[in-house]
């Protein structure tokens, strides 16, 4: 949560606050310190859980109008409302008709998945697919060496002896990669 707050001061610092040079009402110069605050101010408030509830839960232009944010609507530029569009119904396309895998490497060292199954064009009726391995390719940040991972959802001991005969090393239990070409961990 620190990070998100961190970021969204950042952000509001560098994009949001970028032409705000004088205040509306006292018509005052704004300084880095003025938009600073404000930021931090903004993201105290979007980060509140007991008043948002929910992560998962999107936040309107009136609930940022709400906290003093002054909104610019797509809809108000054509040429802008186009492009984002056009990549919203793209982004649509996409996760309505690939499978797409999540993996989350926690303290605990365990894995979690979410799948969205692929649609059929023949059968609207189409059942959950879960799916028992997930393959990752990693490439090293120093030599760029590729290395094939997998990851597992199920107990199933044939998955790593098939995969490991594929040339596939298992996804490390500390999430920590050490490359065998350059050692860079």
């Amino acid at each position: 949560m620190k990070f998100a707050e961190d970021l969204v001061v950042k952000w509001l610092m560098k994009y949001k606050f970028k032409k705000w040079n004088e205040t509306e009402t006292r018509k005052i110069p704004v300084t880095e310190d003025m938009k600073e605050k404000r930021a931090t101010e903004i993201a105290e408030e979007l980060i509140n859980h007991s008043k948002w509830r929910s992560h998962g839960r999107s936040i309107k232009i009136g609930d940022l109008e709400g906290i003093g944010l002054k909104i610019k609507k797509v809809e108000d530029d054509p040429k802008l409302a186009d492009t984002v569009y056009r990549i919203q119904t793209v982004c649509r396309l996409l996760f309505e008709s690939s499978s797409i895998f999540k993996i989350f490497a926690t303290a605990e060292n365990k894995l979690f998945k979410q799948a969205t199954p692929k649609r059929s064009n023949t059968n609207s009726d189409s059942k959950n697919v879960s799916a028992d391995v997930v393959e990752i390719q990693q490439e090293c940040p120093k030599c760029k060496k590729v290395h094939s991972l997998y990851g597992k959802f199920s107990s199933n001991p044939k998955i790593d002896q098939d995969l490991k005969n594929k040339g596939l090393i298992s996804f490390p239990k500390d999430a920590k990669i050490k490359c065998d070409n350059c050692g860079l961990k």
